[in-house]
């Protein structure tokens, strides 16, 4: 497969997990809601997120992985972030979300068993075929946790507009 390939199809892998999100989360949020409030510190947060708006938000995200690797033969670093993004996104909310629910979590099924796989083999060839440096992939990693916490940011207000609790 070409590496031009291999780029599209981290952008396959990133899009089926936004998916498996959207598919499950009207039936995870009703049962789950107060848990995941609590655990994630949200409590305070006069906001509530339907699955309708959430649907909205991953065709936002998604639409930026599509320009990230769309751009990609222009700036090859563009797809080297969204794979380490990928890789982080195992870890950070899906993990300790199955941890903390003591079960299934939305998006969890393909973050573990296509995107953690599918992003360490990306960054390895990319590593291997000099598309990036090792320096270029550890800034890569380091980077993602803050573009997930800036894409949950911009998530959370795009599925809250307009659904604030009352007080």
């Amino acid at each position: 497969m070409s590496y031009r390939a291999a780029q599209w199809c981290l952008f396959a892998a990133f899009l089926a997990h936004n998916l498996e999100e959207g598919a499950t989360i009207g039936a995870y949020l009703p049962s789950n809601r107060q848990v995941v409030t609590e655990y994630f510190g949200l409590a305070d947060v006069p906001v509530r997120v339907d699955p309708a708006s959430f649907w909205w938000a991953l065709v936002a995200v998604s639409a930026a992985g599509l320009l990230l690797v769309g751009v990609g033969r222009r700036w090859p670093y563009l797809p080297i972030l969204l794979a380490a993004v990928v890789l982080v996104n195992v870890v950070l909310p899906h993990v300790p979300a199955v941890v903390a629910l003591g079960g299934y979590s939305p998006g969890v099924l393909t973050a573990v068993l296509v995107n953690l796989p599918y992003s360490i083999w990306f960054l390895r060839r990319s590593l291997r075929e000099g598309r990036a440096s090792r320096r270029g992939i550890v800034a890569a990693l380091v980077a993602a946790p803050v573009v997930i916490a800036v894409s949950l940011a911009i998530v959370f207000l795009i599925t809250s507009a307009g659904t604030a609790a009352p007080h």
